[in-house]
């Protein structure tokens, strides 16, 4: 820093520290870069990290680039599979289009207010066929009505402090895997969710992405 340098990169600085501490100097070198006004390259594994101190993320796959955008674009709209799987908590469900304003998944069927949704890459190609559906944690909400939601069976109930997060199984289907889904915690109170309970579970689906189905899954299909 004594030699005024115009670029510094940084390679996990922080990988060691606990959290207090890490918290506490992620905000320390944010304003010293701005202050400064030095162009930083920070690389790191923490995606907590990355989203928040970032003006720019690139994301990498095995020194291929994946994505860049700012921090809301890669957590909002991940360009591919991986970067959503990759960047925070992700759901995927094989899904299939069966008309121009509902998907299936499994033996459930979604009604679907985006009209772009269908207009995604993966769902064009897919045509009759399945393709990926995806959705945060955050983007799926506990009803009490059967209609355009999925039956689900609470396997797993987490307290995260600001909110609960809920494991959950495709009621029926035990060979799938658990659906995530975060709860605010007074929501949670109200709901009294319980293991083992049947209950339903709703899509915002505005929020949907759609990705090509992965090969080995395709090759099971057929």
């Amino acid at each position: 820093m004594a030699l005024s340098p115009g670029l510094l990169l940084l390679d996990e600085p922080l990988s060691a520290l606990d959290a207090k501490v890490r918290t506490h100097l992620r905000e320390e070198i944010c304003q010293l870069q701005r202050k400064l006004g030095i162009t930083t390259i920070m690389v790191t594994h923490d995606q907590e990290e990355a989203l928040s101190m970032a003006d720019r993320i690139v994301v990498m796959n095995h020194g291929v680039i994946e994505q860049v955008g700012t921090p809301q674009e890669i957590y909002e709209k991940p360009a591919t599979r991986f970067v959503a799987e990759f960047v925070g908590s992700m759901n995927f469900f094989e899904a299939t289009k069966i008309s121009d304003t509902q998907v299936r998944i499994h033996d459930h069927v979604i009604n679907v207010e985006s009209d772009t949704f269908f207009r995604k890459e993966a769902v064009v190609e897919a045509g009759d066929d399945s393709f990926e559906l995806a959705l945060r944690p955050e983007s799926l909400f506990f009803t009490e009505s059967e209609l355009n939601s999925l039956t689900v069976k609470i396997e797993m109930l987490e307290f995260q402090g600001a909110y609960v997060r809920v494991d959950c199984r495709i009621y029926g289907h035990p060979e799938l895997p658990l659906l995530g889904v975060d709860v605010p915690v007074r929501e949670a109170r109200k709901l009294e969710l319980k293991l083992d309970e049947i209950r339903h579970l709703s899509l915002v689906t505005k929020h949907m992405h759609a990705f090509p189905l992965p090969k080995v899954a395709k090759n099971k299909a057929a």
